[in-house]
């Protein structure tokens, strides 16, 4: 969960399972606006499960999930940056996002395969 300069609540929701939650699938991130929830056209809906949201110095959102960096700009809209991969095969879990003071996101990652996540 994360409040942008604007005072919208933004929050992160993940996929359950009998098992528990689950990396993949999940309803992607949304904003709460004071009124109304915003966001289910957004592409980060159905990109998956959401592990951080941070905002910027600038304004900017930043919501880190499966194999996938999003950042969205009030006005502009939404840019999705894809992390390299560790190793071949699996699946990358953006697991935090931390932001420079000049707004540059750092991200730490777990790479995911087979029947567990490594760091």
């Amino acid at each position: 969960m994360a409040l942008d300069s604007s005072g919208d609540v933004w929050v992160g929701g993940w996929d359950a399972t009998p098992f528990g939650p689950s990396l993949v699938g999940g309803p992607g991130a949304r904003w709460f606006d004071g009124e109304a929830w915003q966001g289910a056209d957004s592409p980060v809906v159905a990109s998956g499960s959401v592990t951080d949201i941070e905002v910027d110095t600038a304004g900017n959102i930043w919501v880190g999930m499966v194999d996938d960096l999003w950042r969205y700009t009030p006005g502009d809209g939404w840019i999705r940056f894809t992390p390299p991969p560790d190793a071949p095969g699996g699946f990358l879990v953006i697991t935090d996002i931390g932001l420079s003071p000049s707004g540059t996101p750092w991200i730490t990652t777990l790479q995911c395969g087979g029947a567990g996540c490594g760091g």
